[in-house]
């Protein structure tokens, strides 16, 4: 007599699929052999874990984005302009350690400074933006151009991109012209012209400065257009 012993399954390997099992059921039963050797305390730990990684996670990315508070134009200004309060506003902004801006606690020692160049208001006050006039800019020179009404139009301020035309001295002669950048605009009382300075190239500024009183006049060109 031949004595079998059945002992309980406790791999695997200990219970081979019988071989007329189709591939599916072998599957089913093997998803429910494995499914018997989870447990609640390994669940748990992967939770944790998952926890742990948002939370690093979140922690990282609120530390690079570490805003700082700086000061701002809450006007536009022009060149030369005189700062006052009024002119000055406190923004929280993430800046690069490269970008040479003002921090708001200096508010108190700009009153009084003169702007070096004209900015649009909500730009960012730099280091370079106070200070001595940067006009005319290296390479470049200004004019003066005495117009009258007609010869330029009333929207021309500081900061515009301009052309110079010179109206023809014959008839079907081409009208030259320079394009140039405005950085000042000045009227003398009682008198019916208004003096527009100008900044072009050097060459250019003096080819403008020879053409008599009267010959000159603005067109005033879209951002970007000169």
């Amino acid at each position: 007599m031949t004595t079998t012993t059945i002992r309980p399954d406790t791999d695997l390997a200990a219970d081979p699929e019988p071989p007329w099992l189709s591939g599916n059921t072998r599957a089913r039963r093997l998803r429910m052999r494995l499914g018997r050797g989870r447990s609640v305390p390994h669940l748990a730990l992967g939770a944790v874990l998952v926890a742990g990684c948002a939370a690093g996670f979140l922690t990282v990315f609120a530390s690079s984005d570490t805003r700082t508070e700086v000061l701002a134009l809450s006007r536009p200004v022009t060149v030369g302009h005189v700062l006052d309060l009024r002119d000055l506003a406190v923004v929280e902004v993430a800046v690069d350690d490269r970008v040479p801006v003002i921090p708001a606690s200096r508010s108190a020692s700009l009153i009084g400074e003169s702007m070096a160049t004209s900015l649009p208001a909500g730009a960012l006050l730099t280091q370079g933006a106070v200070g001595p006039a940067m006009v005319p800019a290296a390479g470049h020179a200004i004019a003066a151009l005495s117009l009258k009404a007609g010869q330029y139009p009333p929207e021309v301020a500081p900061g515009a991109q301009v052309s110079v035309v010179a109206t023809p001295t014959a008839q079907g002669a081409p009208s030259p012209a320079w394009a140039g950048v405005v950085t000042g605009v000045g009227t003398s009382a009682g008198e019916s012209t208004t003096v527009v300075s100008v900044q072009l190239p050097r060459t250019q500024a003096l080819e403008v400065a020879a053409i008599p009183v009267g010959r000159l006049a603005l067109v005033l060109l879209a951002e970007g257009e000169r």
